[in-house]
């Protein structure tokens, strides 16, 4: 039951963590594509 939990436990962290990941990815591809057009429109 133990072992169960712990298994549990780190799936549902590793889930969270991936959401994050991807969250964190995404903001980070928005932010670039900004930029190049903010460089694009301005040269």
């Amino acid at each position: 039951m133990l072992t169960f939990s712990a298994k549990f436990a780190s799936s549902v962290w590793t889930l969270t963590c991936s959401q994050e990941i991807i969250r964190a990815v995404s903001f980070i591809n928005e932010s670039l594509s900004t930029i190049a057009t903010c460089r694009a429109s301005s040269s």
